[in-house]
């Protein structure tokens, strides 16, 4: 039989070589990918504190993060007017037990250990509030400059307005009334709505939110899978 006889390629005849497979190997991205599942919608309406926000549909989850539905129906309500944005949330899951001070008008951090409502805003320059809305009323509210990079210079807004209805073993419902992201055109406004749920049943919490990311692990902080909101004018 005949050995064959293997020459050592040289610099040059090396360094093509590397450059045809570079293109003949497609590139990998491991970046898991988005998924939508509910399109946020922001109603115009002429105050968030007049009846007619209470007129507006709800938009319902139809699935958590990973796909499955939700332990009960769970919904969320956004509305602004010129200077406020207003989220409603509401859940026929019975609520985690509230903490002490857990309560409507309360500034509480911690929210999102619990059964929460959670919207987030995002900016074009990469920054974002959180807003996060309690079963029972309370509120807690953040700026970030990257994603998880509290903004430390940030205090929030006094003239919030949170409130809530009794919660009791057939659900909850609240509202967050708070200021309008300061300098921010609503046309450039990229947002998500997340809830967590199952708390107050003893179930393992499901997390919702209008984009996901099924192939890993929950996190509503990756703002560049937001979508912009759709406008409607009331």
């Amino acid at each position: 039989s005949v050995v064959p006889q293997w020459k050592p390629l040289r610099e040059g005849e090396l360094q093509r070589l590397s450059w045809r497979m570079e293109e003949t190997i497609p590139s990998c991205s491991m970046e898991p990918r988005s998924h939508l599942t509910i399109q946020p919608v922001l109603h115009f309406v002429t105050s968030v504190d007049d009846s007619e926000v209470s007129r507006l549909p709800w938009q319902w989850f139809a699935e958590d993060w990973f796909g499955r539905p939700p332990a009960g129906p769970a919904a969320f309500r956004l509305s602004c007017d010129r200077d406020r944005m207003r989220f409603d949330a509401q859940s026929t899951v019975a609520a985690s037990a509230p903490v002490p001070g857990e309560q409507s008008g309360a500034f509480l951090a911690g929210l999102w250990k619990r059964d929460v409502a959670e919207v987030f805003l995002a900016a074009p320059d990469g920054s974002y509030t959180e807003w996060n809305l309690s079963p029972y009323g309370a509120w807690w509210n953040q700026r970030f400059l990257t994603p998880r990079q509290a903004d430390p210079m940030f205090s929030p807004p006094e003239n919030v307005l949170a409130q809530a209805l009794p919660a009791s073993a057939s659900g909850w419902s609240a509202s967050l009334i708070f200021p309008a992201p300061p300098g921010l055109e609503l046309d450039q406004l990229r947002l998500n709505v997340t809830m967590i749920i199952g708390h107050g049943i003893g179930e393992t919490p499901q997390y919702l939110a209008a984009v996901t990311r099924p192939e890993s692990a929950p996190d509503f902080h990756i703002i560049n899978s937001y979508p912009k909101p759709t406008h409607e004018k009331n």
